[in-house]
């Protein structure tokens, strides 16, 4: 097997010229999944989220992304991306809280265990802001794997199947399955 070349840079990815090229592996891989292009008409993906929250991202060689990870905190769970997943578990999540979200690799990439790496930056980008909660979710599309991964990393998972319904749910991805990691 011919292993791809990459370098993580685990640092915060500020510089616009990089984001939008996040912006655009974001769509290009929520495509290749199923969800439908007319999604991401000028073929980015990005919302109200991104300009407040923190952004890293793994390169290959050619400085080009590969692996792209996102992290906002909240003073309240009702401003969390996908706030709704979360309804009934309110008492469980200890504010402010980290909400993990826009993780994506690129197709070639993956089984690398970048997404493991992302998650570990992330716990510890979390732990320098002292959060009391993270959370996240995943698509019934992306997998147990993808669930089991975040369990290993101390989350766990707030319903016992996939059964949330997301803006996504009717394009083939499936309903979600809400996590929660309490720091």
């Amino acid at each position: 097997m011919n292993v791809p070349t990459y370098k993580i840079e685990a640092v915060r990815v500020t510089d616009s010229f990089i984001l939008e090229e996040i912006y655009r592996l974001r769509a290009e891989a929520w495509q290749e999944i199923g969800v439908s292009s007319s999604n991401f008409p000028d073929g980015k993906w990005q919302d109200e989220h991104d300009t407040h929250a923190m952004h890293w991202a793994i390169f290959d060689k050619s400085r080009n992304v590969i692996a792209a990870a996102r992290m906002c905190i909240h003073e309240k769970l009702e401003d969390v991306p996908d706030s709704h997943c979360y309804l009934g578990f309110e008492s469980e999540i200890t504010l402010p809280v980290a909400s993990f979200n826009r993780l994506i690799v690129k197709r070639e990439f993956r089984l690398l265990g970048l997404s493991k790496q992302m998650d570990l930056i992330r716990i510890a980008g979390a732990k320098t802001k002292q959060v009391g909660s993270l959370v996240g979710i995943v698509y019934e599309r992306t997998g147990q794997k993808r669930v089991n991964n975040l369990i290993e990393l101390g989350f766990r998972a707030l319903t016992n199947t996939f059964s949330v319904r997301d803006e996504f749910t009717e394009q083939g991805l499936g309903n979600v399955m809400p996590l929660l990691k309490r720091l």
